[in-house]
């Protein structure tokens, strides 16, 4: 079923390409497929946000914006469902990857019969690529299909300032040498991404596949210090009102209809770990802004100026490829598709959770790990490498 249902998705792409022997058939399309990761929809400029993501925002200006388009709730089945075209039961990952639960739809891995898209465009003359994060177990990439990979596999985010986690596939490829403090993985992931396409320039006779698989805006938050510092005092007005600022935004650009009304603050996720933490109101739903106290909104609106720096990064990266392709002469010849795999992260309350490095993330932990309120210098190391790894709550995944 899988190989039919690609063949039926390439076919579809020939049909732009010619369909009888006597005409001369139009270039084959270069193909982009970039990824981002729990990122929300309204976190974009093109959909009513206050980031700046310029490139992105051009893509969708020169291209198709979707409204209706639906992913998984989680990283795995999404990103199943996109390599092989499958739902992602009949791909073998119901949820998350491993282990087997002894029945298909929950294998754990891509079934050995689920062709991936990398396979079914390396069979037809096109050189496949991947960078950034995998994340539907083994096998690998390059045992599914892609030429080059560069990235991590088993994990759904690593610590973006430690270059260790990331590997070159296949094994024994030379790796890029980052001097001490220069590494940061939104730009590795990208500087691999532009080494693959030089690459491509070597058989310029074959199309080429990109996928571009970022771990931004996954947990851990993490983004460089002049990324951060665009966003320290935007969001100190609160999570109540940047819903208002972007619903505006979103009814004046078109993307919802203009009768919508703000909807009421989400539920929080895990009660019993908003109690734990002592966090206020009715310990059901995500609590109003302005009865926070002064110590704890700061702390929130610094988690959410990291995450605005690391989109916005993100960002400035799609950039450098796009104007990779533009100086080649490549991009009009270029299908470009923009998604994430699925939307912002809510765990496991308002206030986030945290660990103190990542070995204690691959440590484990239940739901809920311990929130720490950061104060004074503690507060401004969040999101650099001598800081925790931290996520943003729910209060701002509802914004």
């Amino acid at each position: 079923m899988s190989r039919n249902i690609l063949f039926l998705f390439f076919s579809s792409l020939c049909l732009l390409w010619g369909c009888t022997p006597n005409e001369q058939q139009p270039e084959k399309p270069n193909i982009l497929i970039i990824l981002a990761d729990d990122l929300g929809y309204s976190d974009l400029g093109c959909y009513g946000s206050e980031i700046q993501t310029p490139n992105i925002d051009g893509l969708a200006d020169n291209g198709v914006r979707f409204t209706q388009f639906y992913n998984s709730a989680r990283c795995c089945p999404s990103r199943a469902s996109l390599l092989t075209g499958l739902f992602p039961h009949q791909a073998g990952i119901g949820s998350f990857v491993g282990p087997d639960r002894g029945v298909p739809g929950y294998a754990g891995k891509l079934t050995p019969n689920a062709v991936t898209l990398a396979e079914v465009l390396k069979e037809n003359g096109y050189r496949t690529f991947g960078s950034g994060k995998w994340h539907v177990n083994h096998p690998g990439p390059t045992e599914r299909g892609f030429e080059e990979y560069y990235g991590f596999l088993d994990d759904y985010g690593v610590d973006g300032w430690e270059p260790k986690w990331m590997q070159r596939y296949p094994e024994g490829r030379k790796e890029r040498e980052y001097k001490e403090g220069e590494f940061f993985a939104t730009d590795a992931i990208t500087d691999y991404a532009l080494d693959f396409l030089k690459l491509a320039e070597d058989t310029p006779e074959q199309p080429w596949f990109l996928y571009l698989s970022y771990q931004a805006v996954h947990f851990p938050l993490q983004a460089p210090n002049e990324d951060i510092q665009k966003y320290k005092d935007t969001y100190q007005v609160g999570w109540d009102m940047i819903r208002k600022q972007r619903l505006e935004r979103m009814k004046k650009i078109g993307v919802i209809p203009k009768d919508i009304v703000l909807s009421e603050r989400s539920d929080i996720p895990i009660p019993s770990v908003a109690e734990r933490n002592k966090v206020p109101g009715d310990g059901l739903h995500n609590p109003p802004w302005d009865i926070l106290e002064s110590d704890r909104q700061a702390d929130l609106a610094r988690r959410m100026a990291v995450y605005a720096g690391m989109l916005d990064n993100m960002d400035q990266n799609i950039g450098r490829v796009i104007q990779y392709l533009r100086d080649q002469g490549d991009l009009d010849n270029t299908l470009i598709l923009f998604m994430s795999d699925n939307g912002a992260c809510a765990e496991w309350d308002p206030f986030g959770f945290e660990y103190p490095d990542y070995n204690a993330r691959v440590a484990g932990g239940t739901p809920g790990h311990p929130n720490v309120l950061h104060t004074g210098d503690s507060l401004e190391l969040l999101g650099g490498p001598d800081g925790p790894l931290f996520s943003f709550g729910s209060g701002w995944a509802n914004a």
